[in-house]
């Protein structure tokens, strides 16, 4: 996948003046199918802003090759992603689909590995990296624990 990107890029690349696409015949339903047919290499949906970050990356397309987004097609495709916004919602909150959001969070054995790490390491920057990380631990762990109490 790496490879191809990179081949992809470089013909992309080489000569601005050859448009990746039709600027003036692009059509907002086409792109708003082909954002919904992607998935995550897990197989689920996408969420939402990954699907935001596809949008941007459009808008750069046409800013990179001198061409503006006309505002009926900007209108269009604000409508289609505020609908898709409002499906991957109600989606999610009735469970039919587990569109994962955020990070991962850092289990509790990998950070005491990575703390008694940095304590056995003499350098000044993990007595600091060591200090950062057991406070930064502990806000995250109180904000969580004050968020459950109503």
């Amino acid at each position: 996948m790496q490879q191809l990107r990179a081949c992809i890029k470089q013909h992309v690349t080489q000569d601005r003046s050859i448009a990746p696409l039709r600027f003036d015949a692009f059509v907002a339903a086409d792109f708003v199918t082909w954002l919904v047919t992607l998935k995550r290499k897990d197989g689920g949906s996408l969420s939402y802003s990954a699907l935001n970050t596809h949008w941007a990356g459009l808008f750069n397309l046409f800013r990179d090759y001198g061409h503006t987004m006309s505002k009926s097609l900007e209108s269009e495709l604000t409508n289609y992603f505020k609908g898709l916004k409002n499906k991957i919602a109600k989606s999610a909150a009735n469970g039919e689909s587990a569109v994962k959001t955020g990070k991962d969070p850092l289990m509790f054995d990998l950070y005491s590995f990575l703390c008694d790490k940095m304590m056995a390491h003499s350098s000044k920057e993990m007595a600091f990296a060591h200090a950062y990380m057991v406070i930064a631990w502990n806000l995250m762990c109180r904000s969580s624990n004050a968020f459950r109490i109503r």
